[in-house]
């Protein structure tokens, strides 16, 4: 694998790091460094489907976003292969007079799943997913999968190139799924942070899933720590839900996610009910701004109370472990946290 990026190393070194929960907790919401003041953004392109580089569109569908790259090796489509969105890929590439699609990334998603490859590998193309994608696909337990399963896995990385174009897909630490992953594009410099990052409202964290708001914070807080002072190497932002978006809207979303965090994990800690931290309400001051999108306040609020709930326990057990003194024992009145094994969540 030939790696030019800087960018690279620095989310290869993130992968590892979210492996170490001391470093990662040290790391996690900082916040940006000192760093020179860096140039104004360039003005987010617009239309229906914006050209985010030449040959590079976004296709925005609430199911989930996509990006089409075209050239004369053919079309890749990154994203959740949901109907609608495919729809409007199709309108896109017809309209280019494309060459057929070659290669697909699927991303996590709420529907990535049920949709699995979107049909593609029957088409001929190439499509890879992050490994736990392709174990719920293969074992869906109850799920309704009407895709196909995506020929190639991949755990941390992988590399590929199209039309001139260097893509990285890198794994993240468990943010909205155990699946996440990002996608960098670094001839053209953009990036697709995906479920990472939903600009039009809360994001989902399936906790069943090994989804985690510290995992959330963490990436955010990471591209923002390394890349602020030069954005150019990242912008626009892709997110998985919502419109284009720039630095200035990530460090807004990251900032939202630690605000909550610090107002929900004291009550967490008191032994708060999701009932009672719901009536707390913890997310109104943002709501106006973040409770628009799919995912309601109650539902962000109950899934941000499961995750602390989740997070406490385990460093808890850890500690328990580390000092001899046995397993955890849940805040009076709650039911013992269950924990899934790191490969086990369908």
């Amino acid at each position: 694998m030939h790696i030019r990026s800087p960018l690279f190393g620095r989310l290869a070194a993130l992968a590892v790091l979210s492996a170490s929960p001391a470093a990662a907790q040290h790391q996690h919401d900082h916040g940006p460094g000192p760093a020179a003041g860096p140039a104004a953004p360039a003005p987010l392109p617009t239309g229906r489907f914006p050209e985010i580089a030449p040959g590079f569109y976004f296709v925005p569908d609430s199911a989930g976003n996509l990006v089409v790259g075209t050239g004369a090796e053919g079309t890749l489509v990154v994203g959740v292969q949901e109907p609608s969105g495919l729809a409007k890929v199709r309108t896109l590439m017809d309209s280019l007079n494309a060459g057929p699609v070659r290669w697909v990334l699927v991303m996590s998603g709420d529907s990535a799943v049920r949709w699995a490859d979107g049909g593609w590998s029957a088409q001929g193309a190439t499509v890879f997913a992050h490994e736990e994608i392709r174990k719920r696909v293969r074992r869906p337990r109850g799920a309704v999968v009407v895709g196909g399963t995506p020929r190639y896995g991949f755990s941390h990385v992988i590399q590929l190139e199209t039309n001139g174009e260097e893509i990285h897909v890198v794994h993240h630490p468990n943010g909205s799924t155990n699946a996440d992953a990002i996608v960098h594009f670094e001839t053209q410099k953009f990036l697709y942070l995906g479920a990472l990052f939903t600009s039009d409202g809360y994001p989902v964290i399936d906790v069943a899933r090994e989804g985690s708001l510290a995992g959330l914070i963490r990436s955010a807080s990471e591209f923002l720590e390394n890349y602020e002072s030069d954005p150019s190497w990242i912008e626009p932002i892709i997110p998985g839900r919502g419109p284009l978006a720039t630095f200035a809207d990530l460090r807004t979303w990251r900032d939202m996610l630690v605000a909550v965090r610090d107002r929900v994990q004291p009550m967490v800690a008191a032994g708060r009910t999701a009932d009672e931290v719901v009536a707390a309400r913890p997310t109104a001051e943002f709501d106006a701004r973040w409770g628009q999108g799919p995912v309601t306040p109650e539902a962000f609020v109950r899934s941000v109370h499961l995750s602390l709930r989740r997070e406490a326990a385990r460093a808890a057990r850890e500690a328990g472990q580390a000092q001899g003194q046995g397993s955890y024992t849940a805040p009076a009145g709650q039911p013992q946290p269950q924990t899934r094994h790191q490969h086990g969540s369908p």
